[in-house]
This record gives structure tokens, C-alpha cells and sequence, in this order.
């Protein structure tokens, strides 16, 4: 096992005795593998862009600066400092290096210290009025209890306009979330009904966030969730959060007063049990309070608190309304754009539900497969998808709709066929396949119709067999590169939307030759040749696109290495140990790419060889 693998096996094969920065010699006699060992390999035998290699240390390398990577760092669970936490930065440049006193003589680099922050969430005695709910304070501010999110944004050390969620760019980042600490009245306004004050404590590393108050349920009815970005800065911070809610000047007639959103929600049979609220165009969160429909027609009050303040309650929103848990009927998503309020929305009713039913089988039509089919409608994600609605002239509607039903086929008995059955409003959908088996792929059909029937639709789904993808991997100075993992990872979908669709990474070695081969679902993935470790060579990587055929991937060249090894310390300046180390590269499109990861020696030093064209 290397440390290639992921997560917490990494540790566990440290733990057997592999070691980070082996030396190339003892690595040569374990993996039958060529290593960056010169003078018996001439640096002038390789053949890349930029600079020639020199005879350094032994090994040949390319003397150059980092100026486009980054550096992800997660700490090992039982680490002294910030146990279990990630640290996101861009890769440490000379100027950020400084000789620590446990490491005077090896330039180290200090993670970010931690920022203590602790707060509570007020609602005054007018807000709650205004939102006709009483927290049983006699008027006085009450503290809700709340839960907050961190998400880390990218860049990470402050807000900007550009600032986006880090993970959306592929970084390997955790959100952060609270834990509730109750201290007595007194000191603090009280809790609902004079209980004790809930205030929220959170530990992360200083940086930019996008940062998420969420109010507790059955407060979070009525009450808004606090969606805002913050630069967290060292030492501790006491975030004291007053409640503003939101209003729009869209009203219909009369002087143009401000109110906060009310929308009248109603439908041709009961809504009970179902939810409204107002959600973010861009983001798809939730920015509104979420109350719960009781009837037919329901007159709801969606306040929001907007952070910064920009004017408008209604601000890139769109009003949603979802049905409970376990219901066949879709998610209704609305836009609000141009509505003057009070609003009412008449939510159109929907054709009688289709009992669909049939088997899944191989490409042949034949053979039985067990699988996952998984069908989907999603407002404006393609013309082809989309319900019908009650009386329509057989135009489906794309806009208003978002349904993900999930169904499972299997073999109830020997040698008999694989069946499914689900129940499904008429429309078209994108229907994915996710095969049981190893053999056959992720398969998609983005134009699955149900029409609109009262008979059973039985409809027989094939799915398709795995690509296969061959490729040839060697070094620069000719030689094959043997004894290399392979890594796919899935970036995108094959011509289709949705989550279900997302192919599934896989991993191989090259033999003998730097030959490898790899089974794929169709789809986008991150390809990384990876040398083995102590080769002291560095990852190669490039895009994949894996088609409705099978795949010949052009020579993959990995060249000779700048050295990009650091010593990692915490601000108490002790060595940062057994930490799984990520250096990341983000194109200019498409999501961030792995070009290299180790993990942490006991003095809290990594050895890391980069690719030059990473710079």
C-alpha cells in the first residue's frame, strides 16, 4: 500500500513501516521501478520544455519557483495542534519561509493559526412581532439556538467579489460547523421561553468563509437564516448577530411601503405538510425562513436577512415549494422576478402518476442486471426534460419542476429476470443507470418519456459495458515508466446533468513496459501518473475524455522534477506530523487537479517532486 492511497489508510501504511523521502537506493530494491538516480542516468538525456536538468544531489532536477500551486494540508486526528482540521493556502514561496528554532538550519513553513469565535444569533422584541411569533420573553431580545456552517472560500485569505466556495473548485475542504454552548441568563439575553442562553463556538484556521447561521427548528419556521462571507483574522472573536429582516418595496398599488415577502400558496387539493421558501438563484441555499403549509391555500411570510444589506428581500431569489418526505410529487420552483407582493401563486396540478415497471439488462436486451436507476426533471437543465401539467395541449413544462425518484433492480429469483418498479409524474426524464457489477457502465438516457396514461408503462432499460482505456507512460529521457499508479478521478458527466450520472474514478499500475489499462464509465475525468514513491519523479497529468468508444490515451511524458519538499511547523513552531499533504494545481478552467500528495515525516518534513509545467 502507498500513500496514494486516500484517507485513513494512508496512515495505517505508514504505520507499517513505508516512510515519506525513503531513499531512492532502498526504494530500488522493493519496486522494480527507474528512479531519478544520476550520473548513471545523464539529466541530459531528457527531453522536455524549458530548462535542462542538472546533477543535483544526486538526482536530476529543474531549478525553479512555485508560482501557480497550491497547497492543501489535513492534520492527522491526533495531532497536538488543530487535530482532524485542513489547512488551504497557496503553495509557500521563499518570502513566506522562515528558520523556526526546531528547524534552524531547514527553512519551515508556519500554518495559519487557529481563531477562536463565539456568538449568539438576537431577535428583538419588534422583529418578532413583525414575524407574529412569540419567544415567550415578554418582549424582551431572546437568543436563538442556531447552527453554524464555515465554508471555505477561495482565495483563502479574504473576501472579495470574486470569492467562490473552495470546495466548488475541486479543493479538498471541509466545512466547518459550531457546537452550542448554554451559558445561564444574566450575562446574555435569555433563550426562548427564559431558558438558558445559546451561544455557538467554533475552532477553524484564520481565512475567508462563507459563513451560514441557520436557526434551529421550530424557530427556523419563522426566522431566517444568515447567509454572509467573513475574513476570520487571528486571536478570538465574539460575533454578536442581530437579526435584520429584510423587505421589498414591490407592492402591488397603493404607496410603495415597504413589507416584508408575503406570498399566497395554493393549489387544487391540500398542501399540508408541505414547505415554502425562498432560495438562492445562483447558489440553490436556502435564504429564507421555512414555514410549513397546512391547507389548501396558505398565506405565507418568508422573511429573509440578507448580509451585506442590498436593498431588496428578493434579490436574485426564487420562491420554492417542496412536499414532504416520501411524496411522489415534485418540488415546485418558481421565479419571483417582476411579482409585486402580496403574490399569489396557484401551483398547477399535475396529470394522475404512472405506474412504471420493467427490467434492466445488458446491451443484449437479455441478459438480467441488477442496478440502481435513479430519474431525474430539473428546472431548466435541458429542453429535452420536464413534467406535463394538468389540461396541457402535450408541451412539456421545463421551468417549474425538480423530481429525483430512485428505483432498484433486482433478481428475485434464479435465472429469472431483473425488475424494477416506480411511480412517476408524466414527463420526460434523464434516467441513469448505476450497474451493481464491475462489467458494465454508469449509463444515461437523457430522454426517458412517461406520457401521460392511466395504463402501467412497462419499458425494458439496457445498459452499456465499461470503455476501455489504454495508455503507454515514460519518462523524458526515454526510458517506460514502470511500477506507476494510475488515478482517474471523475470531473464531469458524459453529456448529461445531475449528480447520479457522475462516473466513478479507478486506479491501476503500469507493467513492465509503462503500460496501463483501465475500465471507465463515459464521462470526464482527471488523469494522474504517479511514480512510485522515493522515484523521485513527479506526477504527469492531463484531462481524459472517455467516449462512446474505447480510448487510446496519447503517451504520457513525466520529465525531470523541480524540488518542492517543505517542513511544516505549527505557529508554536512544532513539526506538523503525520499530516496528509496535497499540492493542487487549478487550471484555467475546469476544476482544481492533484499533482502530487505524501505525507508528513516525524520532524514534520516532506520530500515533494513537481512537474515544472506545474509552475
Amino acid at each position: 500500500m502507498s500513500v496514494r492511497a486516500r484517507g485513513a489508510v494512508v496512515f495505517i501504511a505508514l504505520a507499517a513501516g513505508c516512510t515519506v523521502g525513503d531513499d531512492a537506493s532502498s526504494s530500488s530494491s522493493a519496486l522494480d521501478v527507474p528512479l531519478n538516480v544520476c550520473p548513471a542516468n545523464p539529466c541530459g538525456a531528457y527531453v522536455q520544455a524549458g530548462a535542462t536538468p542538472d546533477c543535483n544531489g544526486g538526482q536530476c532536477l529543474v531549478t525553479a519557483g512555485f508560482t501557480n500551486l497550491f497547497l492543501v494540508v489535513q492534520m492527522a486526528a491526533d495531532a497536538y495542534y488543530a487535530p482532524g482540521q485542513t489547512f488551504a493556502m497557496t503553495y509557500p514561496g521563499p518570502g513566506t519561509l522562515t528558520a523556526g528554532r526546531n528547524c534552524a538550519s531547514t527553512p519551515c513553513y508556519q500554518l495559519p493559526t487557529n481563531v477562536a469565535v463565539e456568538g449568539d444569533y438576537q431577535v428583538d422584541a419588534q422583529t418578532q412581532r413583525n414575524l407574529n411569533w412569540n419567544l415567550g420573553n415578554a418582549g424582551s431580545s431572546t437568543l436563538l439556538p442556531v447552527q453554524v456552517t464555515y465554508r471555505p472560500l477561495w482565495p483563502t485569505t479574504s473576501v472579495t467579489a470574486t470569492s467562490v466556495q473552495a470546495q466548488t473548485l475541486g479543493f479538498p475542504v471541509y466545512d466547518v460547523t459550531s457546537t452550542v454552548l448554554a451559558q445561564p441568563p444574566g450575562g446574555f439575553s435569555p433563550g426562548p421561553n427564559g431558558n438558558a442562553s445559546p451561544l455557538f463556538q467554533a475552532t477553524l484556521p484564520v481565512g475567508a468563509y462563507e459563513m451560514t447561521i441557520q436557526p434551529d427548528p421550530p424557530f427556523d419556521a419563522a426566522f431566517p437564516p444568515l447567509v454572509q462571507n467573513v475574513a476570520l483574522k487571528p486571536g478570538n472573536l465574539l460575533q454578536q448577530i442581530a437579526m435584520v429582516v429584510d423587505d421589498t418595496h414591490r407592492v402591488t398599488g397603493g404607496p410603495q411601503l415597504p413589507i416584508i415577502p408575503q406570498f399566497v400558496v395554493e393549489r387544487g387539493t391540500t398542501l399540508a405538510g408541505w414547505t415554502a421558501y425562498l432560495r438562492d438563484v445562483t447558489t440553490l441555499e436556502r435564504i429564507s425562513s421555512v414555514p410549513t403549509l397546512t391547507a389548501a391555500a396558505n398565506t405565507v411570510t418568508l422573511a429573509t436577512n440578507h448580509a451585506p444589506f442590498d436593498g431588496d428581500a428578493l434579490t436574485n431569489a426564487e420562491l420554492v415549494v417542496q412536499p414532504p418526505a416520501g411524496s411522489t410529487s415534485p418540488t415546485y420552483v418558481i421565479g419571483v422576478t417582476g411579482n409585486d407582493l402580496p403574490y399569489t401563486e396557484t401551483l398547477p396540478d399535475l396529470p394522475a402518476p404512472v405506474a412504471v415497471s420493467g427490467t434492466l439488462t445488458d446491451v443484449d436486451g437479455v441478459t438480467p442486471l441488477e442496478g440502481d436507476l435513479v430519474f431525474e426533471v430539473h428546472p431548466n437543465a435541458s429542453s429535452q426534460q420536464g413534467l406535463y401539467v394538468a389540461g396541457s395541449t402535450g408541451a412539456l413544462n421545463p421551468t417549474n419542476f425538480d423530481l429525483v425518484v430512485r428505483s432498484h433492480a433486482s433478481i428475485a429469483t434464479a435465472g429469472g429476470p431483473s425488475t424494477y418498479s416506480v411511480t412517476l409524474p408524466p414527463g420526460t426524464y434523464q434516467l441513469t443507470v448505476i450497474p451493481a457489477d464491475v462489467a458494465h457502465a454508469i449509463t444515461v438516457n437523457p430522454a426517458f418519456p412517461v406520457p401521460v396514461t392511466t395504463s402501467p408503462l412497462v419499458q425494458s432499460v439496457p445498459a452499456g459495458l465499461l470503455r476501455t482505456v489504454q495508455g503507454n507512460a515514460a519518462l523524458a529521457d526515454g526510458r517506460p515508466l514502470s511500477g506507476a499508479d494510475v488515478e482517474v478521478v471523475a470531473t464531469a458527466c458524459a453529456q448529461a446533468s445531475g449528480t447520479a450520472c457522475m462516473p466513478r474514478g479507478a486506479q491501476t499500475t503500469t507493467d513492465s513496459h509503462g503500460l496501463f489499462t483501465l475500465s471507465l464509465d463515459p464521462g470526464t475525468y482527471a488523469l494522474a501518473v504517479e511514480p512510485a514513491q522515493g522515484s523521485r519523479f513527479p506526477w504527469a497529468t492531463q484531462t481524459l475524455l472517455v467516449g462512446p468508444t474505447d480510448v487510446v490515451v496519447p503517451l504520457v511524458t513525466v520529465p525531470a522534477p523541480a524540488y518542492g519538499g517543505l517542513t511544516l511547523h505549527d505557529p508554536a513552531d512544532n513539526p506538523v506530523v503525520d499530516a496528509l499533504i496535497r499540492v493542487l494545481e487549478l487550471p484555467k478552467s475546469g476544476p482544481a487537479v492533484e499533482v502530487g500528495r505524501t505525507i508528513t515525516d516525524a520532524s514534520g518534513h516532506y520530500d515533494m517532486y513537481l512537474a515544472p509545467s506545474s509552475q
